[in-house]
């Protein structure tokens, strides 16, 4: 009975597990910087951003870095201080929200950007990876792809 009890119970773990991989999609996101001295020192143009994946509908009209810092707080999916975020996410329209948090580039803090994408099609979506300008012209930046699609 025990032997039945436990197959059962693998079994729909695994039944469980399949179900969740077909309704959910792969999402990425990356925070890299421009060509400057420091990221030629440092031999790598990463910079450390909270980043959060928002469902679209939930993304206000109307967005400064306070509101940012609190859609990440609360953000269901995010990474804090990395440079990279990838994660399984239900199919649907997000916004990929990025805050720029490296102590590197403090002149940077608090400074954001955001990108509508949608995780409707089977692909996923993996090339959202912002270039962030090292000239700071107030908190926000307009998202700059890296690789063009």
């Amino acid at each position: 009975m025990n032997k039945f009890l436990m197959l059962f119970v693998a079994v729909a773990t695994l039944v469980g597990c399949k179900k969740d991989e077909e309704s959910s999609i792969l999402i990425n996101a990356t925070s890299t910087i421009e060509d400057n001295q420091m990221s030629s020192i440092l031999k790598h143009n990463y910079i450390d951003a909270n980043i959060a994946f928002i469902p679209a509908n939930e993304f206000p009209v109307s967005h400064n870095k306070e509101i940012v810092q609190g859609l990440i707080s609360n953000a269901k999916y995010k990474s804090v201080n990395g440079y990279q975020y990838k994660e399984y996410i239900p199919k649907g329209e997000y916004v990929v929200l990025m805050q720029v948090s490296d102590g590197i580039y403090s002149s940077l803090s608090s400074v954001y950007t955001f990108k509508k994408v949608s995780t409707l099609n089977e692909k996923g979506s993996f090339n959202n990876v912002m270039v962030f300008s090292i000239k700071r012209d107030g908190d926000y930046q307009v998202w700059v792809d890296k690789y063009k699609d």
